[in-house]
């Protein structure tokens, strides 16, 4: 699957270069609104991963959802925005602007901290992600530390790599000067996410009870599927202005077919993890499926939702 995306973000088409734009105060009051919403999105990763949990973890998946954004939110002010978007060290990684230390607005990009705002809601997003892959077998300490890392060196560095010249035009984001392209993020927020996900899960294991003694998978009974819906439902707004957002520029008709095309994915996930579930698994476990489905169709499009 992260193959899947890495392909989709590189051939998908090119992120706004926001040197060569002039911004109204529409684009920034857009801007603003899209940073709220991917804001917004933690609401449905809290209710999602809760929802989806057995009754038992519920506080403890709620508590790690409300802390990791808590870390991103000052590892990536400290540390994270300089790493991702200050002067470059050989296309590595930035040198300055840690918590806004020498900050620079340029005249070509007079986003400042709309701009920040927007991508800590980006960090916080690719966080929060290996929350619920981990969900019931982390312990709190240890999951706040790898959400430091992630935040502060493992997002905004990669991050350098492929929009590191959004902020410094003289900077070199090699994957980008290579022709890599990533939109909205694909491989940014969601393939770091998951790839520190898969990592976590294969060192930490199953969860305990997950298998009988005989290999056989035991069913875990959600907490609360409704709230689980409701959390998909948040996700699915706050991924327009996610996509929306990340033209960086409120052109009407490109956002709303943006969003059109965001909206069309989700809904075609969903209608494909239900078909499936019906026809071939015994209609097992549909609510869960739908769920899956929505958010992987979510997911897919985030690299070429520009495209049309």
């Amino acid at each position: 699957m992260a193959g899947a995306f890495l392909l989709l973000a590189c051939v998908s088409p090119a992120f706004a270069n926001p040197h060569r734009m002039t911004f109204s105060e529409a684009d920034r009051l857009w801007l603003m609104i899209s940073a709220a919403l991917v804001f917004s999105m933690q609401t449905g990763f809290l209710c999602l991963e809760t929802g989806l949990a057995r009754s038992k973890h519920v506080a403890a998946v709620a508590l790690k959802n409300v802390a990791d954004w808590c870390v991103a939110g000052i590892c990536f002010y400290l540390v994270g925005f300089g790493l991702m978007f200050g002067h470059s060290i050989g296309g590595f990684a930035g040198a300055d602007l840690f918590a806004f230390t020498h900050l620079e607005m340029p005249d070509a990009l007079p986003l400042g901290i709309l701009f920040f705002l927007f991508q800590l809601a980006y960090a916080g997003t690719a966080t929060t992600i290996v929350s619920g892959a981990m969900a019931e077998r982390t312990a709190f300490i240890p999951y706040i530390l790898a959400a430091m890392v992630v935040s502060s060196l493992i997002f905004p560095v990669f991050g350098h790599w492929v929009w590191g010249d959004l902020f410094f035009e003289s900077n070199h984001a090699w994957l980008k000067q290579l022709g890599y392209v990533d939109f909205a993020g694909a491989s940014v927020v969601h393939i770091i996410g998951g790839t520190v996900s898969l990592i976590g899960i294969w060192m930490v294991g199953p969860r305990l009870g997950r298998f009988d003694r005989n290999g056989q998978m035991r069913k875990f009974e959600p907490s609360n599927v409704a709230l689980a819906g409701l959390g998909v439902l948040a996700l699915w707004l706050g991924w327009w202005g996610f996509n929306g957002g990340s033209l960086l520029q409120f052109k009407s008709s490109q956002v709303a077919m943006i969003i059109v095309n965001t909206n069309l994915a989700g809904a075609a996930g969903a209608l494909s993890a239900y078909l499936h579930a019906a026809l071939f698994q015994k209609q097992r476990d549909m609510m869960e499926k739908l769920i899956g489905g929505t958010l992987g169709g979510l997911v897919a499009v985030t690299a070429l939702a520009q495209n049309y």
